[in-house]
């Protein structure tokens, strides 16, 4: 990490955490980069299936992508994924390789359901750091209630195959972890789930659905999340997005955090106008106003968010 970078980071966290500034020192060292939002699968409660019909639908190109990460000098971490499935982009490993030869960490969260012999081997060259793989379940049954269209048993074959090539080529770079989206109706299959990610030698987590107020009594878990588990839900009191992260979807439009989606809360388009215009515009500066103190949007999801992403970023 470049001396830059580290005090960029520091500056801005000191910001966040003591000060709560409107106008913020710094670049954000936290990017949340949209490949796309086209998905394979259903899944009930998330919106790409049932978004505003308003809303553009697109793919994020390999040009584009550099053109965004090239406004972020100070950037250390990039998730590659937001409102769709990144393995749908035939370019995605191009831009993750773009990151990496910028010494910037990249993280995937993937379905898994759209892998062959030739993508397994492109994700390992690519140099992707972490693969958060979505698999909630231990059974078809189990899965298929939440990840509508998914196949549970491919994408153990296809874990079982990026494995092997990782073996066979004593390449391990590419950290695996399952994460498990726990409610009702899969809550049953937590510890099975975990053994099986054990035997497949990756690392496993969970989380707890998010639910609107209105469906908690068809999707909540009956029971509470143990501490067996490497969970995904503990409680963010304050907003650290507004200051320490900046979310582009895939035609540069951004937005406040990863909470949003709709185009009514676009802040700016980062291929329009400089990232640097945009990170203390009015937009951005009312919004870390209103959340100085302890409270947060309306709607907001992000005290079910772990503070394993803030130690990824830590």
């Amino acid at each position: 990490m470049s001396l830059y970078k580290t005090l960029n980071k520091r500056m801005i966290q000191i910001q966040e955490r003591f000060f709560r500034n409107s106008r913020v020192i710094g670049s954000p060292f936290h990017l949340v980069l949209e490949p796309g939002n086209f998905c394979n699968l259903k899944c009930p409660l998330c919106p790409t299936p049932v978004r505003e019909k308003a809303i553009p639908k697109g793919m994020l190109t390999f040009e584009n992508a550099k053109k965004i990460i090239d406004q972020f000098p100070a950037l250390l971490h990039l998730n590659l994924s937001l409102w769709g499935e990144p393995l749908l982009n035939r370019e995605v490993f191009k831009i993750i390789g773009y990151a990496h030869s910028k010494n910037i960490e990249v993280l995937m969260q993937s379905n898994l359901n759209i892998l062959d012999k030739e993508m397994a081997q492109s994700l390992i060259d690519s140099g992707l750091d972490i693969l958060q793989i979505s698999l909630d379940g231990a059974s078809q049954e189990g899965y298929e209630k939440y990840r509508v269209g998914g196949d549970f048993n491919r994408v153990i074959e296809n874990i079982k195959l990026i494995r092997d090539l990782q073996k066979a080529q004593s390449n391990f770079n590419t950290k695996i972890t399952w994460k498990m989206v726990v409610h009702k109706y899969n809550e049953h299959e937590k510890e099975k789930a975990k053994e099986l990610a054990e035997n497949l030698g990756v690392d496993f987590m969970i989380v707890e659905i998010y639910t609107p107020p209105q469906l908690q009594g068809e999707w909540k878990p009956v029971n509470e999340l143990d501490n067996n588990f490497k969970t995904h839900t503990d409680i963010v009191n304050k907003c650290y997005s507004l200051w320490q992260v900046a979310t582009v979807n895939f035609n540069g439009d951004v937005f406040p955090c990863c909470s949003e989606f709709s185009t009514r809360d676009v802040i700016g388009n980062v291929l329009n106008e400089p990232f640097k215009s945009i990170w203390n515009n009015g937009k951005f500066r009312e919004l870390r106003k209103a959340n100085k103190g302890n409270t947060n949007c309306n709607a907001c999801h992000l005290d079910k968010e772990t503070n394993w992403y803030k130690l990824w970023m830590s």
